[in-house]
């Protein structure tokens, strides 16, 4: 492997990493970079205006789990005073109902996560890593397939603003057709500013003052002290054995970690031998996602569960995965949720809707305490295998992704498959309404649960897009991107 792997959720994010590696940057240069232009490749996973765990692991230094996931405001102000709206995303086979508007965002920590993880491990300055994505903001990416689906699921969020509309969308409101070529030069032009000036001038200059003015005249979450006191947290990962593998994968107050272990040591709790989609393997991942599902929805459960079995104490969605020439890791997991409509006009940014998803808010709508971490389900994972050999993985799907990953983890460690076979494999997931069975029209044997089958027709992006690379232990590499999401891998 002369430069490394990457996969990723679009084939000009995992590009643009890939070219970082040849200039001899390292796996956190091309995290960065990569990330900065899934801002224009991916716009409804990417933006400033979002938050992100990255999970970064050199091979001479401990792993590290970069929080700049989005944090609640200072104030909170009476429910009425905000800005938030009812939207309802169609699936096909299922709906979820998430809240938009300026009243819903949550303090990005997008750029400080960017300037944290280089002052880490970065190798190239922070504003060569940004130029490739800036070119691509101002020249543009045709419309892809899932691009174009992402877009129609949300439309009807991001033409709430004029802005929104105008960059994303047909004038009748629709998706655009395929191969159109969408570019951001407002926010081309701030990038290379933040590049220059550095993070201080999002966090307290131009931006920092139009949230300010949201917050006083139109239902706004988000003052500028919000802004200028936002920090990025630096935490030990959470590392848990399966067989002869090390898993390391976010640590609380991020719940997919947990809930992806507790799932994941119930299924290698003992031997098991069923086959794939029979009656006891359907059984054995029913109850083990129960089991996780519960603790889900109890985080005191949950960090009490976490504490007693590692000893620990506590204090829209998309992936990247990387490992370079060397084998050091990186992994990025980032969201705007389905956005907040509110685009900017200037800097073409487009805010998080984090205070409206329901999976991050167990007590309903409203029920953040002020300036806390929210806890995201986002859960970016490093396996190491005994003999050197490491996989790097994460995917996008809200609260399904410690499900998702579970299903891949299953395939790639008990069953052995190859990584391709085990991210492309139909998974099944469990929730508060259904035991959801992917590309499973009908099901041959008697399966009896106390949650009804929701038998989905075909493969779907509600199962997550697992995006993954494999390093073996002969230097060789392979990476997967996810096709439910259009992903891609690239290696060299």
């Amino acid at each position: 492997m002369k430069y490394g792997a990457v996969a990723a959720g679009h084939p000009e994010t995992a590009n643009i990493a890939m070219e970082v590696l040849k200039a001899g940057g390292s796996a956190t240069d091309a995290l960065i970079a990569a990330y900065v232009g899934s801002f224009v490749a991916e716009p409804c996973m990417g933006s400033p205006g979002g938050g992100a765990l990255a999970l970064i692991w050199e091979n001479d230094r401990k792993p590290v789990l970069f929080d700049f996931f989005c944090q609640t405001p200072l104030q909170k102000r009476p429910a009425e005073s905000y800005d938030f709206l009812p939207y309802t995303v169609h699936f096909g086979d299922d709906t979820e109902v998430f809240y938009y508007g300026n009243g819903a965002a949550a303090t990005p920590g997008a750029i400080a996560g960017i300037f944290a993880m280089h002052e880490h491990s970065g190798r190239i300055p922070v504003r060569e890593l940004f130029e490739p994505g800036v070119q691509l903001m101002r020249a543009g990416v045709p419309i892809n397939d899932f691009q174009q689906y992402d877009i129609s699921l949300l439309k009807g969020i991001i033409g709430h603003s004029d802005t929104g509309r105008e960059l994303l969308l047909k004038d009748n409101g629709e998706e655009p057709d395929l191969g159109t070529v969408v570019n951001l030069p407002g926010l081309a032009d701030y990038m290379e500013v933040i590049g220059i000036e550095g993070p201080r001038e999002f966090y307290e200059g131009y931006y920092a003052g139009v949230q300010q003015r949201l917050f006083d005249e139109a239902g706004g979450s988000l003052s500028l002290e919000d802004l200028k006191s936002y920090r990025v947290e630096l935490r030990d990962p959470l590392q848990f054995a399966l067989d002869k593998n090390t898993i390391t994968c976010a640590p609380l107050p991020a719940l997919g970690g947990a809930v992806m272990a507790r799932a994941l040591t119930d299924l290698f709790s003992e031997e098991k031998t069923f086959k794939f989609f029979d009656r006891e393997y359907l059984t054995s991942f029913f109850n083990a996602f129960s089991a996780a599902g519960k603790l889900q929805r109890d985080p005191t459960a949950l960090k009490n569960w976490v504490a007693r079995e590692f000893n620990r104490k506590w204090g829209s969605t998309s992936h990247i995965s990387i490992i370079d020439a060397s084998g050091n890791c990186a992994a990025l997991t980032t969201t705007i949720g389905e956005g907040n409509g509110h685009f900017d006009p200037q800097s073409h940014i487009h805010m998080n809707n984090m205070l409206g998803e329901s999976a991050l808010l167990p007590g309903g709508y409203h029920s953040w305490t002020p300036n806390t971490r929210l806890s995201s389900m986002m859960n970016p994972v490093v396996i190491a295998g005994s003999d050197g050999e490491r996989v790097v993985l994460g995917t996008g799907g809200a609260g399904r992704i410690p499900y998702a990953l579970s299903c891949v983890i299953w395939n790639l460690l008990a069953v052995g498959m190859p990584l391709r076979e085990a991210v492309e494999k139909k998974r099944l997931h469990l929730d508060d309404r259904f035991f959801h069975l992917e590309a499973t029209p009908y099901i041959e044997q008697d399966f009896q649960t106390n949650k009804p089958l929701k038998l989905w027709k075909g493969h779907s992006l509600f199962f997550g897009g697992v995006h993954a690379v494999h390093r073996l232990a002969d230097g060789s590499a392979e990476a997967v991107g996810d096709f439910r999401r259009e992903g891609f891998g690239v290696k060299c």
